[in-house]
């Protein structure tokens, strides 16, 4: 098995990554919802055509 200090940097990574990932998923639903909520469909784009 490899040495604990290996084992110890590898599982800070992953929370790391883990944490980060989180983040940046929250970010994007916060300002999802954000936009969503305040401005509604008055946007400076256009919004994609969807099917119809």
């Amino acid at each position: 098995p490899p040495p604990q200090s290996t084992v110890l940097i590898m599982a800070v990574i992953a929370v790391l990554v883990l944490l980060g990932v989180v983040t940046i998923i929250g970010a994007v639903v916060f300002f999802v919802r954000k936009r969503r909520n305040s401005g509604g469909k008055g946007g400076k784009y256009a919004p994609a055509p969807g099917p119809t």
